[in-house]
């Protein structure tokens, strides 16, 4: 009673062996080889970006943003499963690293757009919970994290973008009472953390065990993150100038170690006039050896020695 005809343009009309992506279009997307980045110095390392990820790492490069490998660990700063990266500029985070070594990714361009136009803050950080759970238990200790590493920025007298707050005419009083009472107690601040107007650089925190983050009691949580800005003081404090705030090298435990000295740990200096030691020189060899010249002093090898049995005694020769 009914005919089914297949239509012309259909599906029926398709070969079987033909791919479907084969009909569509390739959205504009351009695949690009990867190249291997030298490593001419230590900011890129040996990460493969793809030649687009290349072109734009550059383009980030003239922002003065760099890559994540920049960082450095600042060890003093760690606590339990909590570590503190610290970079001297803005880098690029970690999880965002995948558009610039990855090929065909369609929000690389968005990425750096983001990157540019958060250049003018002063200070990048970032809290996370990196740790095999579930999405909610990760978002909650970041999030945590997150609202104590505001609060002492806060507390410290900065904004959540690491400038320095502006005290206001009704609160000089009360911040000048404030420094005279920690000046009493002993635990005044240095004159050059006065001089910081803001912090400057990128910040990671991170924390790897999701136990004993959700134990720490919230107060606990928020006097360890005091610690950490002002510890961030010290590495990226920066004057009204742009110059370090901080006096001395940075404190960074994570930095090139000193090999000026040698490895002993004292710089041994050759005086003048000094004979060697006698202990140093090769000892002379013991009267009765006997010598390899000597009839019957060549060492004996494994095939020229007498093998013993020990079944029977020893026959002497």
């Amino acid at each position: 009673m009914f005919r089914c005809l297949p239509r012309p343009g259909g599906n029926a009309s398709r070969s079987l062996w033909r791919p479907p992506h084969a009909f569509a279009s390739s959205r504009g997307i351009k695949l690009a080889a990867m190249v291997q980045v030298p490593n001419n110095n230590n900011n890129r390392g040996q990460l493969k970006f793809s030649q687009e990820g290349w072109q734009r790492i550059q383009g980030l490069f003239a922002h003065n943003i760099g890559v994540y490998s920049e960082l450095r660990p600042a060890r003093r700063l760690d606590f339990g499963s909590i570590n503190v990266r610290v970079g001297p500029r803005h880098t690029i985070q970690r999880f965002d690293m995948d558009c610039f070594t990855s090929i065909g990714r369609a929000y690389t361009e968005a990425v750096c757009r983001r990157y540019v136009a958060a250049n003018g803050q002063p200070l990048w950080w970032s809290t996370k919970l990196v740790a095999q759970a579930k999405p909610v238990v990760r978002n909650k200790g970041s999030s945590r994290m997150n609202v104590a590493f505001r609060q002492a920025l806060r507390d410290a007298g900065y904004d959540v973008e690491g400038r320095r707050k502006k005290v206001p005419d009704g609160q000089q009083a009360q911040v000048q009472a404030q420094a005279q009472g920690k000046v009493k107690r002993g635990g005044a601040d240095e004159p050059w953390r006065k001089t910081i107007a803001q912090l400057y650089g990128s910040v990671e925190i991170s924390a790897h065990d999701v136990a004993s983050l959700h134990k720490m009691p919230f107060k606990n949580m928020q006097n360890y993150f005091a610690k950490v800005v002002r510890g961030l003081e010290e590495d990226l404090g920066r004057t009204a100038d742009g110059s370090r705030a901080a006096p001395g090298e940075a404190q960074s435990g994570g930095g090139a170690p000193n090999r000026s000295n040698p490895r002993g740990g004292q710089n041994k200096q050759k005086t003048p006039g000094r004979q060697p030691d006698q202990s140093q020189r090769p000892r002379p060899p013991p009267s009765n050896a006997r010598k390899a010249d000597a009839p019957g002093g060549k060492p004996q090898t494994a095939g020229g020695m007498r093998r013993l049995d020990l079944g029977r005694p020893a026959q002497k020769q």
